[in-house]
């Protein structure tokens, strides 16, 4: 699972043309906000930038989902919530 999650982060930053980017990948195994938390607070990140909501739950009622919820609401950083693709149409 790990080194497909490399393979589709790298994938992901080619079909953004961004390879050129300095850019700090990493992935990491847990709970997602305690990681993207614990991260944040490691390597003394600026911003945080994620994606309002994922794939679970009842997508028409959820503004946030879980994961950007719990981070929204324990990280002391700036964060920017980045709307899905069908929200932008």
């Amino acid at each position: 699972m790990f080194l497909q999650a490399k393979k589709s982060l790298k994938d992901f930053i080619r079909a953004e043309g961004m390879e050129d980017e300095p850019i700090k990948k990493l992935i990491c195994e847990g709970i997602p906000f305690l990681e993207i938390n614990k991260k944040a607070v490691e390597t003394g990140v600026d911003m945080i930038i994620m994606g309002n909501r994922g794939n679970s739950g009842d997508m028409q009622t959820i503004f946030f989902g879980s994961t950007t919820e719990r981070v929204l609401r324990f990280m002391s950083r700036p964060i920017l919530c980045v709307p899905i693709e069908e929200d932008r149409k």
